[in-house]
């Protein structure tokens, strides 16, 4: 039984060396296609990588000038803004003003034209209160001399 178990080794011994000296080559050249292959992968990951990065931070500098931008055009458009306030304040004192001065010249003309009818209502009122005043006075005789004054005065005028 010993001696069969010496044939087994001695027979595995050879199977795998000859088994290592066939594939020695075979697999040397695989391991070293499969190294370079690796490598190369390795390298262009790495290339990719340094890309990647180098976007990053492009993208990040865009980023901080973008939020940099932000704020200069919030600042210019809050000036705009004020500047624009200040221009509608200013026009809307200068219309108050104009409406201010024709609600003064309307109420002016409004007081006169009141003043004129009041006027007018008084010696509207008076003539009637004179009208009436003579008609308690004057009799049909001093009625007929002053239409007769009248005449003679009309006839005065026209020579």
């Amino acid at each position: 039984m010993e001696l069969a178990l010496i044939y087994k080794w001695v027979n595995f011994v050879i199977f795998f060396g000859t088994l290592i000296y066939f594939l020695r080559k075979p697999l040397n050249d695989f391991l070293a296609d499969r190294r370079e292959s690796l490598r190369r992968e390795i390298e262009a990951i790495s290339r990719e990588r340094l890309g990647i990065e180098r976007r990053l931070q492009e993208y990040r500098k865009r980023l901080a000038e973008a939020a940099h931008e932000i704020e200069v055009l919030k600042k210019e458009l809050i000036a705009e803004g004020e500047l624009e306030k200040t221009k509608l304040i200013k026009k809307a004192k200068v219309f108050a003003e104009k409406i201010r001065g024709d609600a003064e010249r309307i109420g002016a003309q409004e007081l006169n034209k009141a003043k004129h009818l009041l006027r007018q209502e008084t010696m509207r009122h008076a003539v009637e209160l004179a009208k009436e005043g003579l008609k308690k006075i004057v009799d049909q005789g001093d009625h007929e001399r002053l239409i007769a004054w009248g005449i003679k005065h009309l006839e005065g005028i026209r020579r």
